[in-house]
């Protein structure tokens, strides 16, 4: 009882024929509810002790209680069972939109933005977490921070001190959704980075010109920074 369910197109009802005359069940009335019990639909089996729910019609954060009578041999009905109640509900949405708004989309800065969507009509988010994974599946960052929030959308920003990403590399981007409504969900993204990097430094030097008038003394290879090789 209480299980919550995600919008299932049908729930099977099962139970346990318990006689008072000792005979197999012969038959079993079923009755289903969406208000408390105030009202009941019936359904009936024989020797089946399930029965198939449809329940494709229930709207999202429906309460569904049932319970079940049953006799053998004997043409009376023994009482209804307890009742149990199970909840049909949605499970939320998650949208990535940064670091990419599709798979392989680049970034060429850092820190790594993180943001998402979120939409959820049977609760509220309670907890969001992050995973990186490199191209081999190893996972390199992982945290349920504190997000920013603007209505729908999450975002959050990843200190270069806790993820700094390599250049030309591939990474999967997965987010995972908690709903008070019990429910999760996750959604994941491939981003690559593409940063420009700076020039390469150029050296440079100069030759001492008075070095040079003095080197045929040898003084020059004393005073010169980079001393000619021998025999020059």
């Amino acid at each position: 009882s209480g299980q919550v369910l995600d919008m299932p197109s049908s729930v099977v009802l099962s139970w346990t024929h318990n006689p008072t005359d000792g005979t197999s069940q012969t038959a079993a009335t079923i009755q289903v509810s969406t208000n408390g019990g105030s009202t009941w639909t019936s359904y009936t089996v024989t020797t089946a002790q399930q029965y198939t729910l449809n329940t494709s019609s229930y709207a999202a954060n429906t309460a569904i209680t049932w319970r079940v009578k049953t006799k053998g041999t004997d043409a009376t009905y023994g009482d209804y069972s307890a009742s149990r109640t199970f909840y049909i509900k949605q499970a939320p949405s998650v949208t990535i939109t940064n670091p990419a708004a599709t798979d392989g989309g680049s970034i060429s800065d850092v820190p790594v933005q993180i943001g998402f969507t979120y939409s959820d009509n049977s609760g509220n988010l309670t907890s969001a977490s992050i995973n990186i994974l490199d191209a081999n599946g190893a996972t390199l960052y992982t945290n349920s921070p504190t997000w920013t929030v603007s209505g729908s959308n999450y975002s959050y920003s990843i200190p270069v001190t806790d993820f700094l990403p390599a250049n030309d590399s591939s990474y999967t981007l997965i987010i995972q959704a908690v709903s008070s409504s019990g429910l999760s969900t996750s959604a994941q993204r491939v981003f690559v980075t593409d940063y420009t990097e700076p020039n390469p430094p150029e050296l440079a030097y100069e030759i001492d010109p008075d070095a040079v008038r003095q080197r045929e003394d040898g003084a020059a290879y004393r005073s010169a920074k980079l001393p000619f090789p021998p025999g020059t």
